[in-house]
């Protein structure tokens, strides 16, 4: 049963402040325990909780429970010596807003988003714009559907990120089956659900698009070279000529070539370590281009490496996900998205 609790108790070495709607728990020269720190956490949610009736407090009482030891649970493997930000206030009053949200819900996915967020928020002591970006996704995440997230997660994915270890079919079909499929879950064409995203302040709705083929022929263009053939390889080159280091077989087609890179930019670094003239450079970035496969070329191959990537590819391409941007929040939200349908572990630091 929901009380409104006026005792004091703690574990020892412990120090109790009491207050009439918060909870906060001060300590000097010691940390806090993982009983303590749930007990703390219990006790600010029951402070702060409305008065319900009694088959309604025991759900809620146990949706706050399982919320807390999520959060407490994760928080020891990821991070221990972050256990003692529950003494602050801040922290204290973000999980009380996750515990609120869940209980008033009871949805897992959003419980598992939450409890990331929480994670995340833990390990920043200082007061800074990543702190109050996630503070900020705390009361944003629980307005979003689960498609809603993962929508920013496939923006956030195929629009701000380059992932290193695609280089190969095998390592695109990889990332496409398990950075890309997991995510087309509730994903809807509908307008409105843009509008509410923008309304939600996770992004904004521009005027152009991206195609969802070209940006991967952007990032991986060395997977999606058609090649050319040796005779065009003759007409820029000589037959000793040094760049010629940078041809390998086609991927695509074993009897032409192709440049042994995985983009434009490596292709780029790879022609100024050789002393060539910019005519010869402009002819080097023509073979290139004109060897690419053409959207459509690309989107084909990029199903027939996994088959989920049509219905997302026609999704996107008839929504606002071709042309919408994210604010800080609509990333953070992304990130936590990924890292509960993924388990990859992503530095959020290094995009906001």
């Amino acid at each position: 049963m929901l009380r409104n609790k006026q005792e004091q108790h703690g574990g020892d070495h412990s120090t109790n402040v009491q207050a009439g709607n918060d909870v906060n728990l001060h300590q000097n020269n010691y940390g806090l325990s993982y009983n303590e720190v749930k007990e703390v956490a219990l006790d600010v949610f029951e402070l702060n909780f409305s008065k319900l009736s009694l088959a309604a407090q025991e759900v809620a009482k146990e949706r706050a429970e399982e919320i807390t030891n999520a959060f407490l649970n994760q928080l020891q493997e990821k991070a221990p010596e972050a256990l003692d930000t529950m003494k602050e206030p801040d922290m204290q009053y973000a999980l009380l807003m996750a515990q609120k949200e869940y209980v008033r819900s009871g949805d897992k996915n959003l419980s598992e988003v939450l409890v990331d967020i929480l994670v995340e928020r833990s390990k920043i002591q200082e007061r800074s714009l990543l702190q109050v970006v996630l503070n900020e996704s705390l009361e944003v995440v629980p307005k979003l559907t689960n498609g809603q997230l993962n929508i920013l997660s496939l923006i956030f994915i195929v629009k701000y990120t380059v992932n290193q270890t695609v280089n190969s079919f095998d390592s695109l079909k990889s990332f496409l089956n398990n950075m890309i499929a997991p995510f087309m879950d509730g994903l809807t064409k509908r307008h409105s659900h843009f509008q509410h995203l923008e309304y939600s302040g996770c992004g904004s709705i521009g005027m152009g698009g991206d195609n969802f083929a070209s940006v991967f022929i952007d990032r991986y263009a060395g997977l999606f070279s058609k090649g050319f053939s040796l005779e065009e390889v003759n007409s820029v080159f000589d037959e000793d000529a040094p760049a010629r280091i940078l041809l390998i077989s086609c991927l695509h087609d074993s009897s032409l070539f192709q440049f042994n890179a995985i983009s434009e930019e490596v292709l780029e670094k790879d022609i100024t370590s050789l002393s060539l003239s910019k005519e010869q450079i402009a002819q080097i970035k023509s073979l290139h281009t004109n060897s690419l496969m053409s959207n459509e070329e690309a989107g084909n191959f990029l199903v027939e490496l996994c088959p989920e990537i049509n219905a997302i590819m026609d999704i996107w391409s008839d929504s606002s996900m071709k042309n919408m941007t994210l604010t800080s929040v609509g990333v953070a939200l992304a990130h936590a998205n990924i890292r509960r349908k993924t388990n990859k572990e992503l530095d959020l630091s290094n995009w906001i």
